[in-house]
């Protein structure tokens, strides 16, 4: 018997939403391209706290767990900022200003550098960063020291993860179409995939590159990865090692062996740029 699912609720926001996030199982966290932050109850659907007058977009929030209080604590990215802040501040209402920490991590000097996705690995001792210029580091969440990895990107870094009983390594995937596989203490690469191209026209036109859009890691170190030539790329590497029953120094899941590619869809280009079915 299939399972059938409906909508029980739209929450409508005053502009794009750019980042979602759970606080915990009864709160959402919605930012938006107009610089602010909503933070809502989902049981009833009513805006707790808010945040207005971030300088741009928010692009990520991860949220941590604070000792002896409900709310959750928010890392929001936006720009080229960190902010931290403790919601269950006596405002409704709050600004940049209130936020207990703000950490630089673009170069002030790249004026068209920004952040993209920020991730807390299981222990909610580090914070990692991915920007559009390629560069990938972690903060430290106790010291606020910044570490970026001694190798970038060549493109936009999209996406960036922690990988799971490995809280000292993470994996980046971006627009060069590679996965970046990193020491983040060390700040060097022990390994790196680069997703492999297939024929990119069909009947003389042009599609996408496999651009490295979105990134997910399951519990046991599967990842998964999706294109804009629409295909889903899966690493299985870190399964197979544990089929072995030998723990590897390092995580495996970039392997050539263990990897699976599906293809979902084929987008092309139509001369205004937008993309074609």
């Amino acid at each position: 018997m299939e399972t059938s699912y409906r909508c029980t609720k739209v929450l409508q926001t005053p502009a794009h939403t750019s980042a979602l996030a759970f606080g915990h199982a009864g709160h959402l966290f919605a930012g938006c391209d107009d610089g602010t932050l909503r933070l809502y109850d989902l049981s009833t659907f009513k805006v707790l706290k808010a945040i207005r007058g971030f300088p741009a977009e928010i692009s990520s929030i991860a949220c941590q767990k604070r000792s002896g209080v409900e709310s959750r604590d928010a890392w929001v990215a936006c720009g080229q900022k960190i902010y931290l802040f403790q919601m269950d501040s006596p405002k409704m209402i709050m600004t940049p200003e209130d936020a207990i920490s703000t950490i630089q991590i673009c170069d002030e000097e790249e004026t068209e550098d920004v952040l993209n996705e920020i991730t807390l690995d299981t222990g909610k001792k580090y914070l990692a960063f991915s920007t559009d210029s390629g560069v990938v580091g972690v903060v430290d969440v106790t010291t606020k020291e910044v570490t970026k990895m001694k190798s970038k990107h060549e493109n936009i870094c999209s996406n960036v993860k922690f990988i799971p009983d490995r809280p000292r390594e993470i994996v980046s995937s971006g627009y060069d179409e590679t996965l970046l596989h990193f020491d983040c203490l060390q700040g060097s690469v022990l390994s790196k995939r680069k997703i492999p191209s297939m024929d990119n026209t069909v009947g003389g036109i042009t599609l996408s590159p496999p651009f490295i859009t979105s990134s997910a890691m399951s519990p046991s170190g599967v990842l998964a990865v999706g294109t804009a030539d629409g295909r889903i790329w899966l690493g299985f590497g870190s399964e197979m090692q544990k089929q072995a029953k030998k723990r590897s120094r390092k995580w495996n899941g970039l392997s050539e062996e263990g990897e699976v590619t599906q293809k979902v869809r084929r987008w092309s280009y139509r001369r205004n740029g937008l993309p074609r079915q």
